[in-house]
């Protein structure tokens, strides 16, 4: 193909400024498509968001949930400050930006990949040859699969944000690895470890064993030890206020209660309503209360206003108590279903990989760094616990383009050639996937999604309104939890819940057990009953579906 650039000046590798122009339009679309879709972790961070805005610091600290993309929100939308109506589209417009600096920190993560080939010499023989513009684009290619269809624009989680500074990071390591860091590289590394940590917990181990592998592989250099420990030192300054807030409870020393929570419900399949299993999990120290069980009614109201799904925002405070014992079969089922996900996303990118390392060169030094053997054991610690796309994307573009940069081949032998010939093939196996997930979220017939989506949770949140219920108010959910962004806009707390498998059981009750049912329900404060993505077989009285919508409303006071 880099011959036929010669003559067809159309048919030639993107170069790095039309692939950041390309990206940036991309990612507006992205931002555009995606506007009105807040995931229940969105507004979990959103609630905590407005503790910071509020100066209620106290009710920031949350063993569950870090406070650094919740502190953002409150940043970015303290200096918007949009109607309820638009705060979903802001949302989206501050992760969109995050895609943004996360485009930077790869950019500069290349540039020291590439200043480190050009140290070692031979430069032309590494299988991804980031001096040439085919190695930059595939580097860049694999960046934005990850990114956009794992990582995505779309969802509301710190991982865009954590990508961004993992590889800010990556990038002061590879300086590291070649010779060229000061002082200053280690404690902006320790610094942007810490920011993680403060990002998503599980930074704090990632960034111990990071530190600890850089250290071990620089251990020959002149300073590389105390160096080493200034890094450590400032991430443990940057830690330990975070460390300090959650120990404060009593409960004992902790840098995060996610590990276990993630354990107890990925591992051990403890059910979201935990109302206690004492034989196998503990005994709840905040229990959430059943009020009848067919179908299974919870009750989780908190004495906190602003909390509009409680079970939810604050999960180590309603599973307290709960352990995650280790159980064999448990484990090898979870990795089973972990070993299944993490093929279907990783595969396309890692089987030519691992092919290019199987065909290098066997007479000169492969070099996988430490970027890659970190990059590595967290893909393989998360198949042991839960695994998803956001959590493994920039992972997994560190661990492929740092195996592939650092793979010698012989481009004189045929399975050299073989070898670097898989470049284009996985930069157009990603540009095809990347094509097509833009394609899907842009045109999309989804209800809420795409180019011509409606702003649905806004019409409920106006329904509820109608319906007579306040601001500060308790509601009821039947159904589906994943789409009650409409809490949130309508000032209304979720505090009885009939889950989605439980909802048929409720619309099949007779008409005199279903209002006694309500009744229940209202004793317990709330002043409407709302049904997500489930309806009767049949018009009920008293009910009001929201036009145009899979939602319903019985006000009960």
């Amino acid at each position: 193909m880099a011959s036929c650039a010669c003559n067809f000046p159309l048919m030639r590798w993107l170069r790095t400024r039309e692939i950041w122009l390309v990206s940036l339009l991309v990612a507006a679309l992205l931002v555009w498509s995606g506007r009105f879709f807040i995931n229940p972790d969105g507004i979990s961070y959103l609630d905590l968001s407005d503790d910071f805005r509020a100066g209620r610091f106290s009710s920031v600290v949350n063993g569950h949930w870090s406070p650094a993309y919740p502190f953002l929100l409150s940043l970015w939308l303290g200096l918007l400050s949009p109607e309820p109506a638009w705060e979903a589209t802001a949302v989206h417009v501050l992760n969109g930006l995050l895609f943004v600096l996360s485009m930077v920190a790869f950019e500069l993560f290349l540039r020291e990949l590439r200043q480190l080939q050009l140290s070692q010499g031979s430069q032309s023989r590494w299988a991804l040859d980031l001096d040439t513009p085919r190695g930059r684009f595939c580097a860049w290619m694999i960046f934005l699969w990850c990114a956009w269809v794992l990582v995505t624009i779309r969802v509301v989680t710190p991982d865009m944000l954590l990508a961004a500074i993992v590889l800010a990071a990556a990038a002061l390591i590879v300086r590291i690895e070649r010779g060229a860091a000061t002082l200053v590289t280690f404690a902006t590394v320790g610094a942007l470890l810490g920011i993680g940590y403060l990002t998503k917990s599980l930074m704090f181990p990632v960034s111990i064993a990071l530190l600890a592998l850089s250290m071990f592989a620089q251990r020959h250099r002149p300073g590389a030890l105390p160096h080493h420990l200034g890094a450590v030192i400032v991430f443990l300054v940057v830690s330990l206020p975070q460390i300090v807030a959650l120990s404060a409870d009593g409960n004992g020393l902790r840098f995060s209660d996610s590990g276990r929570l993630a354990y107890s419900f990925k591992v051990n399949r403890f059910p979201r309503f935990w109302t206690g299993l004492p034989e196998r999990s503990g005994t709840p120290l905040h229990p959430i209360r059943q009020i009848d069980s067919y179908p299974a009614t919870f009750v989780f109201a908190s004495n906190k206003p602003d909390r509009t799904y409680p079970i939810w925002d604050e999960p180590a405070v309603w599973y307290r108590g709960m352990t995650a014992p280790f159980n064999s079969r448990d484990q090898l089922e979870a990795l089973k279903r972990n070993a299944i996900m993490a093929a279907g996303i990783a595969l396309k990118v890692l089987v030519p990989v691992l092919i290019v390392f199987l065909l290098r060169e066997r007479g000169r030094r492969t070099r996988i760094g430490v970027l890659a053997a970190t990059s590595a054991a967290v893909m393989l610690a998360y198949l042991f616990l839960h695994t998803e796309g956001r959590l493994t994307g920039v992972w997994l573009a560190i661990l492929a383009i740092s195996v592939l940069a650092g793979v010698p081949v012989d481009t004189g032998t045929r399975k050299g050639a073989v070898a670097r010939g898989l470049i284009p093939v996985i930069a157009v196996i990603s540009a095809i996937s990347l094509a097509t997930y833009v394609i899907d979220q842009a045109f999309t017939t989804r209800l809420g999604h795409g180019f011509n989506a409606r702003h649905l949770q806004e019409s409920v949140a106006e329904a509820i309104t109608r319906a007579g219920v306040l601001p500060g108010s308790k509601v009821a959910l039947v159904g589906d939890e994943s789409d009650i962004y409409w809490a949130r806009l309508s000032d209304v707390q979720v505090s009885v819940q009939i889950p989605l498998q439980e909802a048929k059981k409720y619309w099949q009750l007779s008409d005199s057990a279903r209002s006694e049912l309500n009744r229940r329900i209202a004793a317990t404060g709330a002043d409407a009953v709302i049904a997500s993505w489930t309806a009767p077989d049949r018009p009920i009285a008293g009910w009001t579906q929201v036009e145009g919508t899979r939602y319903s409303i019985l006000p009960l006071n």
